[in-house]
């Protein structure tokens, strides 16, 4: 390679790879600021890097495209940014005590060590879902396809604003050792138990809609609330049982919240008020199913009073 053409490159790669950089801070400022989660996230991308995997789909999208350069606003770039997002998850992850147990990475503590091996992983999972909600784009367009809407659904309520958030909330939240009395816990409570667990039921009912024939003439919004009841319902009945019944009839170890004095929504109300509450929402989440333009809702029913009377 002569002189101009590598003086060329050199130019052409600190314009890119500043375009990706300025992409991943987009990206990751886009989503709600749930400092320090959200923080961990951006110690682990924006912290440097070669980002040779984001520029090589720069390098052979231009090369096909026949262009010198790309377009700040070019689908690619958002290609690269994806890419360079998988990288940091499979890097945060590889530094685990439980992998290569690094604890330096582009000479900065590594993401487990700064933040917390928990969070590590977390932050892992977090970055790999996020990558295919941004592979994914706008998945409200009304040209975007179902897949691309499945995927976009599953990306966000499966990741950093749903499921992984509700299990970050849970690992860090305080209440451990907090006044049973103090008036705030059960909202708190509540919200970790709409992200760990009722997000997903929430994707899992919007997929069945989006893999519908009729997607058009039902009523999300209504779908939404019915699986929002159903799952935070479920998982305040696992809280209880997780006290009230034995190993044999759950299949798992139980009694693991009051072991670590952890305390859950069912702990906090006790197995009377809280199967009184779980009742309510399965009753609030039936009370949905008229609404939402579907048939057969007895199955919904049906399926809705089994979250709150199963024993395991």
């Amino acid at each position: 390679m002569g002189r101009r053409q590598l003086k060329d490159y050199t130019q052409w790669e600190e314009s890119h790879k500043s375009l990706i950089e300025e992409k991943l801070n987009q990206v990751l400022w886009e989503f709600p600021n749930n400092l320090p989660f959200s923080e961990a996230l951006r110690y682990a991308v924006l912290s440097g890097g070669k980002r040779l995997r984001g520029l090589l789909v720069l390098a052979i999208y231009c090369s096909a495209q026949g262009i010198e350069a790309v377009d700040a606003h070019s689908y690619a770039l958002r290609c690269a940014a994806v890419v360079e997002l998988i990288h940091t998850y499979s890097l945060v992850h590889d530094d685990l005590p439980c992998m290569d147990n690094d604890i330096l990475r582009r000479g900065k503590p590594t993401v487990h060590v700064q933040f917390g091996e928990a969070s590590a992983v977390l932050v892992g999972d977090a970055l790999q879902a996020l990558a295919f909600l941004v592979l994914c784009g706008d998945s409200e367009h009304s040209r975007a396809s179902p897949v691309v809407k499945l995927g976009c659904l599953q990306a966000l309520l499966g990741g950093a604003v749903g499921m992984v958030l509700g299990q970050y909330l849970d690992i860090t939240n305080q209440l451990y050792y907090a006044d049973p009395r103090d008036q705030g816990i059960q909202a708190q409570l509540e919200t970790i138990n709409r992200h760990k667990t009722a997000d997903l039921f929430v994707s899992s009912a919007q997929m069945g809609v989006l893999c519908s024939d009729f997607s058009d003439k039902i009523d999300l919004l209504q779908v939404k609330q019915f699986a929002l009841n159903l799952g935070q319902a479920f998982q305040l009945v696992d809280d209880v049982l997780d006290f009230t019944s034995k190993d044999s009839v759950l299949g798992k170890s139980a009694g693991k919240d009051k072991l670590v004095n952890k305390l859950t929504l069912g702990g906090y109300l006790g197995d009377q008020q809280g199967f009184a509450l779980a009742d309510k929402l399965i009753t609030e989440a039936i009370a949905h199913l008229p609404k939402m333009g579907t048939t057969h809702i007895h199955l919904l029913v049906a399926l809705a009073y089994q979250m709150i009377q199963r024993q395991f």
